[in-house]
């Protein structure tokens, strides 16, 4: 099972035996008090205070080094948060040149 831990995360660890991954594409902190009203802001900061508890069994997938470290400040072991960085390898996903003329009109590795 996959959580996509986006705003509030939900813990849906806790109604599942399945094996979990949550992906996390950042955490807020007290970075949410400066763009959030104070209210939503210190539900979004308690929420994410008991992710190391309420995610321990699971591993987790983080989109940068800052969000894998942020994760391992607040408690998640290291060991369990694989960096995964968003986008595509345009050199691994690129034609080959056989069908680049009709499917690929530009160099897949220059600049878009």
């Amino acid at each position: 099972m996959v959580e996509d831990v986006n705003k509030l995360p939900l813990f849906l660890p806790q109604l599942t035996r399945l094996p979990f991954c949550a992906i996390v594409p950042h955490l807020f902190g007290t970075t949410v008090f400066a763009e959030a009203s104070w209210p939503v802001a210190a539900i979004v900061w308690a929420a994410e205070r008991p992710i190391p508890w309420g995610y321990r069994r699971a591993a987790f997938h983080a989109i940068s080094e800052s969000t894998r470290d942020d994760l391992v400040r607040r408690g998640v072991p290291r060991e369990r948060i694989t960096v995964i960085y968003p986008g595509v390898d345009a050199a691994w996903y690129c034609p080959t040149r056989r069908y680049r003329g009709r499917r690929c009109r530009r160099s897949c590795t220059s600049a878009a």
